[in-house]
């Protein structure tokens, strides 16, 4: 997990990035969910480091060298309900390895709800949890040794939003030599926000021409088997 503190010149805001590479192996989702789990927890608690430190420090070399002792410190809970008056803003990006369907995805995404048993067919009416993958998920048989529970994103049970879309980030289908369908096709690369980012723009992706011109990614045009994602992201103001 890679990440980078950045302050907006033009709101003052601070924004916690954070990019990673999660396992690869379709063998091991659970494993990817405990990863990405680890992974926003770590970016969540260092926002909260970050606001913590905002409140005392003026933004530059001495606040940096501050932060970084406290860096594995775990005060979100308790910063932000004592300095909330400063916009700590969360981006995640990377390749995850997971598909839309597979848990990591809906770990880091899902919206789980409240049903009322009702003779009226009373719809949705209350939001129970966001960021939560069951006991009951497929992904935990991978490990018949695992004795499992469900698993929260984050303590405060809130998600995050994908501004990307699940459109597909890996190209490497192809016929082998035996005329049989090989490789990948699929969204695994995201940006991941929390609920206060909306997407401005995003960059046009390869079209299927080009991409298959040379049967597959990487190729001579590519350098990767992954499209990038290249967006432009806009952050509400109170």
């Amino acid at each position: 997990l890679q990440i980078v503190v950045l302050r907006d010149q033009r709101y003052n805001d601070i924004i916690v990035c954070g990019n990673s590479h999660l396992h690869h192996s379709p063998r091991h989702e659970h494993l990817k969910a405990f990863q990405a789990a680890i992974a926003v927890r770590q970016l969540d608690n260092l926002s909260q480091t970050v606001e913590f430190f905002n409140s005392h420090i003026a933004f530059g070399p001495s606040f940096i060298s501050r932060l970084s002792t406290y860096l594995g410190f775990r005060v979100r809970r308790e910063f932000s309900a004592l300095y909330p008056q400063e916009n700590i803003r969360l981006l995640f990006a990377g390749d995850f390895n997971s598909t839309p369907d597979g848990p990591v995805y809906e770990l880091i995404s899902t919206v789980s709800y409240l049903l009322l048993a009702s003779p009226f067919n009373v719809k949705i009416t209350d939001k129970l949890l966001q960021g939560f993958l069951s006991k009951s998920s497929t992904c935990w048989k991978l490990d018949e040794n695992l004795v499992v529970d469900d698993l929260k994103l984050l303590p405060c049970g809130t998600g995050l939003t994908n501004l990307t879309g699940t459109e597909p980030t890996n190209f490497t289908c192809h016929k082998g030599v035996d005329g049989k369908q090989r490789g990948f096709s699929g969204c695994l690369d995201y940006v991941w926000s929390d609920s206060t980012a909306i997407l401005h723009r995003m960059a046009p992706r390869p079209t299927q021409e080009l991409l298959t011109k040379y049967d597959a990614l990487p190729s001579k045009i590519a350098p990767s088997d992954h499209i990038p994602l290249i967006c432009d992201i806009r952050f509400e103001q109170n």
